[in-house]
C-alpha cells in the first residue's frame, strides 16, 4: 500500500500531494504516541488500583 502511493505520487509529479500525504502521516503518527501515552497512563492507573485492592485484600486475611 505505502509503495503504490509513493509511487503514484512520484509518478504524478504533485509534490502538493506528497506534502499533503506526509504531514497526513505526522499527524497521525503524532495521534498514535499520544493514544500510546494517554492508554499507558489509564494502565498504569489500573494496575496501581488493582494491585491496591490485592494488597488490601491480603492485609484482611
Amino acid at each position: 500500500m505505502k509503495l503504490t502511493l509513493t509511487f503514484f505520487v512520484y509518478y504524478t509529479g504533485f509534490p502538493e500531494v506528497e506534502n499533503i500525504i506526509l504531514r497526513r502521516r505526522t499527524v497521525v503518527i503524532a495521534n498514535v504516541i499520544l493514544f500510546e501515552i494517554a492508554t499507558g497512563m489509564v494502565l498504569d492507573m489500573l494496575n496501581y488500583y488493582v494491585g491496591a485492592v490485592i494488597f488490601k485484600d491480603n492485609s484482611l486475611h
